[in-house]
């Protein structure tokens, strides 16, 4: 056995399922015509495929392994695993199920099927405690209860590719009795649960739900569906339909970045400053990065989502987030007022010089930082020395002048170079919003600054 990933995020974990069968697979039993008796035919692709359930011979009989057609896997019975895929490739047959240490495991057994008989055994080497599967097995489709249903997504549901679908059985006090998480490829989203014969109690009442999960968030829920059984005692498919959970999202257009991991967006006409989060984040955050603009440069967007209270990067802080279900990119509008910083008496976050981000400093440091006061001086700091000098402005264009700085000896990882360096060779300047930028006399990027209010 071995492990082969991690559950986080969870759609990792379902990233070894293949709900296609292995080409290396026996082909599913084909339905024949209806006879008088069964052709011999038949009974023999029913013995050789080996999908189906299996019941486990001696002490491990209340764990059943069901092999579905579909390249499935359900491990009926065992409360340590949740399984995920199984292939079978030639005399061995491979497994891929989920610990309880989050891990995604793959355990490669040999296989011999003789009628209805199966025999797995581990591979040299390997410990047995390690291969939970191993032992011969009887083919038993009596033994295990199948409830098989579909959900239906909106037409206009967008859904990004770590989603997964956690579907639930629970008794009538709503008690969690089963769950299968299931990776969302369709609409309608086929799913199935086994459950051991006899567990669901005959009178008793119970319902299935489901949720879509995102990045440890709910983003759409079925609500809870009643098991229902036909005349014949068979439980009848279950069809459900998701809705989105919580409010319903609105839309904004403003300015979006991405910087350090972290994403802001400030609406148009307001000075709000909102961490980006929801389902749609990452694509966000990389429809950004591809777009190759300067850093810390805005890119207009109209976001649809909600406004919630998030958790900030610092323990026991809350942030004003924007949970986004959808974005799309649009021109910069004619009316959008933003925050805006000036030149002279700003504080001026060193963030980006020659293509390199700023680090944090050292402890018992300042950050890199600048300071242009209305006597045309400046002061500020590189994260190493304190610097001084002067500065002339005429437009857009700008020069510093005379700059000192002390001498202390600079260790570490710092930027104290080129961040003087980038001073020496700046002859304009560019404002957008509380962004800062410094050019050289080809109008070459050198460095850039972001406004912050102590």
């Amino acid at each position: 056995m071995k492990a082969i990933g991690l559950v986080l995020p969870l759609v990792a974990l379902l990233a070894a399922c293949d709900d296609s069968p292995s080409p290396d697979a026996p082909a599913a039993p084909q339905p024949q015509p209806e006879q008088a008796s069964p052709a011999p035919e038949s009974a023999a692709v029913k013995r050789d495929s080996i999908s189906g359930a299996w019941r486990p011979d001696g002490d491990k009989a209340t764990r059943i392994l069901v092999l579905a057609e579909d390249g499935e896997l359900f491990l009926v019975g065992d409360s340590k695993h949740q399984g995920l895929s199984w292939e079978r490739r030639d005399d061995q047959l491979i497994l891929r199920y989920l610990n309880g240490q989050d891990n995604v495991n793959e355990a490669t057994l040999s296989v011999a099927l003789e009628q209805d008989t199966l025999t797995l055994e581990g591979q040299e080497g390997e410990q047995d405690e390690n291969l939970p599967y191993t032992g011969v097995y009887q083919r038993d489709s009596e033994a295990v209860e199948e409830i098989a249903g579909e959900i239906t997504f909106a037409s206009d549901t967008k859904l990004p590719p770590q989603a997964v679908l956690a579907v639930t059985l629970m008794d009538a006090n709503r008690t969690p009795l089963l769950q299968r998480l299931v990776h969302l490829r369709d609409s309608p989203q086929p799913f199935h649960l086994y459950l051991a014969k006899g567990r669901l109690k005959a009178g008793a009442d119970y319902s299935v739900n489901a949720r879509v999960i995102v990045d440890g968030g709910v983003v759409m829920t079925t609500g809870d569906t009643p098991l229902q059984r036909d005349d014949e005692g068979r439980l009848a498919t279950v069809n459900m339909t998701a809705h989105d959970s919580g409010p319903a999202p609105v839309s904004f257009v403003g300015r979006y970045l991405y910087h350090n991991e972290q994403a802001i967006f400030t609406p148009c006409d307001s000075d709000r400053r909102l961490t980006v989060t929801g389902a749609m984040a990452d694509a966000l955050a990389k429809a950004y990065q591809q777009a190759g603009l300067e850093p810390m440069a805005p890119m207009f967007m109209e976001l649809d989502g909600t406004l919630e209270k998030r958790r900030g990067r610092e323990a026991g802080t809350l942030v004003d987030a924007l949970v986004v279900r959808d974005y799309r990119k649009v021109m910069e509008p004619e009316q959008c007022e933003q925050p805006s910083a000036q030149l002279t008496n700003t504080y001026w976050k060193l963030i980006d010089v020659d293509g390199r981000t700023a680090p944090p400093p050292a402890e018992g440091r300042n950050q890199a930082h600048l300071i242009l006061a209305g006597d045309n001086t400046v002061k500020g700091d590189t994260s190493c020395n304190r610097l001084t000098g002067g500065f002339t402005v005429d437009g857009d264009n700008l020069t510093f002048t005379e700059l000192t700085t002390t001498e202390r000896a600079c260790a570490g990882d710092n930027v104290s170079g080129a961040f003087l360096a980038s001073l020496e060779q700046t002859r304009g300047f560019r404002i957008d919003g509380e962004r800062l930028s410094l050019y050289d006399q080809e109008h070459h990027l050198l460095a850039v600054f972001t406004a912050e209010y102590l």
